[in-house]
């Protein structure tokens, strides 16, 4: 019986604000929702893409209808089909990296126009993409550089840290954690080095230098959107050898945080439920058996 969609599981009434004259509105040919791994907000449109089984494939919405894509908003920004690996709004455009290429998409018409950057490398790490203070949009190259967009060229940041790149996990690459901190106006990129399993490096840049940091390995990071601006990271902290959810570079005592939902069942979420825990303890009985 579930038909329809409850804004919350208190509501006892559902409006039905649709007016009448959609009735004779023109249908549209709207395709499948495509079950995608990577999705960017431009233009007013939801765009997605990383499809399985069509990774080189770019959708988008209408505007303002971010569940409505239509079969003929569908393109392939790069020529070969590539995977695309990463989306990013930028001023003008969205940018479409793939692990070799960087396409720019601007308007055109009903649909948009792909525009390839004269760019060296594209970039295997998504999380790794972060638009620095100064205009300049960082990212870990797939050759385990940083380079940075300043929105006419590529530029790569390490010309002369030649020894770095080579000490960066390559297989881990996808995994590089990045965030862009505007209180202290860092860009800081966690990544794998020296065979490390984790993110056991943190690469910053200040717009000028670079400098490392190996107390915190971050497996994600973000910064809070309120007047804090905390830097928060996920993973562990050497000076408490533990792994949790942490505030960088401010000093405080260590809390233990619980979580608590009460969205376990979707479709009867009105009723009151918790998860339940069974501890089983096993006893073996019987005599011995023989060394014979």
């Amino acid at each position: 019986g579930a038909f329809a969609t409850i804004p919350d599981n208190m509501s006892d009434m559902y409006p039905d604000n649709i007016p009448d004259a959609w009735l004779f509105a023109p249908c549209l040919d709207v395709a499948p929702f495509p079950l995608a791994r990577i999705g960017e907000l431009a233009f007013g449109r939801l765009f997605l893409t990383d499809v399985p089984g069509d990774e080189g494939a770019l959708y988008w919405s209408e505007v303002g209808r971010w569940g409505t894509v239509l079969k003929t908003s569908k393109l392939y920004p790069d020529p070969s089909g590539s995977r695309i690996t990463c989306l990013r709004r930028v001023a003008g455009g969205l940018l479409a990296f793939t692990e070799n290429s960087i396409i720019k998409l601007v308007p055109s018409g009903e649909g948009f126009r792909p525009e390839a950057l004269d760019a060296p490398t594209g970039t295997m790490s998504p999380n790794s993409v972060r638009l620095h203070r100064n205009g300049m949009l960082l990212f870990l190259g797939s050759d385990a550089s940083f380079y940075g967009w300043d929105g006419s060229s590529v530029t790569n940041l390490w010309p002369d840290l030649r020894l770095l790149p080579k000490r960066i996990q390559r297989a881990r690459l996808p995994n590089a954690a990045a965030c862009y901190d505007p209180v202290s106006n860092e860009y800081r990129c966690w990544v794998s080095q020296l065979g490390e399993p984790f993110n056991n490096v943190g690469y910053i840049f200040d717009g000028a230098t670079w400098r490392q940091r190996t107390d915190v390995w971050a497996s994600d990071a973000c910064v809070t959107q309120d007047h804090r601006r905390l830097v928060l990271a996920v993973g562990r902290v050497d000076s408490f050898n533990r792994n949790g959810v942490w505030v960088l570079d401010h000093a405080g005592l260590v809390q233990n945080a619980t979580c608590k939902t009460a969205w376990i069942a979707a479709t009867r979420s009105q009723e009151r439920r918790s998860v339940s825990t069974v501890y089983l303890q096993l006893r073996e009985t019987g005599a011995p058996t023989s060394s014979r």
